[in-house]
């Protein structure tokens, strides 16, 4: 049997690309999945309380205190996750059909110091036209790469949930590049995998992104 894949997807205010985004879990090609949606509820909305009805896997729907971080958010569905691998979905990017697949198959082929996967993605801009493909490599030394810059982000990644136990969660005083630190912390340890195909669609609204909408609510 396929090992479990946990989807964790926190949210913020992004009902209707949250949607897009769980439209796209549902289209995997790969079928043993879980999916946690973390809200982080507005002052004056919240999601439909029957949107675990449009997630095709067992799902848990859990709302968050008021003015959490988004890594706070992401933390609490890594705690409470069942799955052997972990992956991320910000509510505003999605998914190519094939990604889980490729990525738990690549893990399962390889040793165990290789933590975690990473694809590449492709930035779409408000009007729907691809703006640039990203490729990720693997740099001679990621450590020193991921201090200078970053090798992905949260929608791009798959990690083995023991790499979680051995680097500790994300870093909940950081309200945004909390995926940097993140990623670099997994560099110290591990080893990555790299997926030289755009498999994210990253949706770009200038400089609004998850990360900036979650730091609103905490001020």
């Amino acid at each position: 049997m396929d090992p479990l894949v946990s989807v964790i997807i926190p949210t913020y205010r992004h009902t209707g690309s949250l949607h897009r985004a769980i439209e796209s879990v549902n289209s995997q090609t790969y079928n043993n999945i879980e999916v946690l949606l973390l809200e982080t509820p507005a002052k004056n909305s919240r999601i439909s309380s029957n949107i675990k009805e449009t997630i095709a896997y067992p799902a848990e729907h859990i709302i968050t205190d008021h003015g959490i971080g988004v890594a706070k958010a992401r933390n609490i569905g890594i705690r409470g996750s069942s799955g052997k691998y972990i992956a991320f979905l910000d509510d505003d990017d999605e998914w190519h059909r094939e990604k889980t697949r490729i990525q738990v198959d690549r893990l399962e082929s390889k040793p165990a110091k290789v933590g975690a996967s990473i694809t590449g993605n492709i930035k779409i801009d408000p009007d729907g036209s691809e703006r640039t493909t990203y490729i990720p490599h693997l740099p001679d030394d990621p450590v020193e790469y991921q201090i200078c810059a970053n090798i992905g982000s949260f929608s791009m990644l798959m990690v083995r949930s023991k790499v979680v136990r051995v680097i500790g969660c994300l870093d909940e005083r950081l309200d945004q590049r909390e995926d940097s630190d993140f990623l670099l912390r997994i560099a110290l340890h591990f080893e990555f995998d790299i997926v030289k195909r755009p498999l994210v669609r990253k949706h770009v609204h200038g400089d609004r992104h998850l990360g900036s909408e979650y730091s609103t609510a905490i001020k």
